[in-house]
């Protein structure tokens, strides 16, 4: 029974020594807060620049900082049309290239969207023109 309990108090302590060496614990806590919401800025200002469509399949999304948004996901054709048309009643309509499985256009206020529709893959790209 003690060895249990010595067992049990060790791995607690093992444990604990862990938790207080965590690499999240280093950062300042000043920074993260400030930094949490900068992002989230930069990319809704981005994402919410395209318009919401609720896919059948998830999205992959990725960003980079005051770069760029996109996202891939898997949908039909038809899935694919619908959020074109979308996409032109939120205003990519200034400079628009479209194809059978290519749309390009530009937002009157500088925004470009960059979609690519290949083998049931949907890719949509969009970023703020200087």
């Amino acid at each position: 029974m003690k060895k249990r309990f010595l067992a049990l108090f060790l791995g607690f302590v093992i444990l604990l020594s862990m938790a207080a060496c965590s690499i999240e614990g280093s950062s300042s806590k000043e920074e993260t807060p400030a930094t949490t919401v900068k992002e989230t800025r930069i990319y809704n200002n981005y994402k919410d620049v395209l318009p919401d469509f609720d896919f059948e399949n998830p999205i992959s999304e990725d960003y980079e900082e005051s770069v760029k948004y996109s996202f891939n996901v898997k949908c039909s054709e038809k899935e694919c049309e619908k959020y074109i048309k979308k996409l032109k009643k939120a205003g990519f309509t200034e400079k628009a290239i479209e194809t059978d499985s290519y749309y390009t256009a530009y937002t009157e206020d500088g925004y470009f969207v960059e979609m690519t529709y290949i083998n049931g893959n949907l890719t949509v790209y969009s970023k703020k023109m200087a």
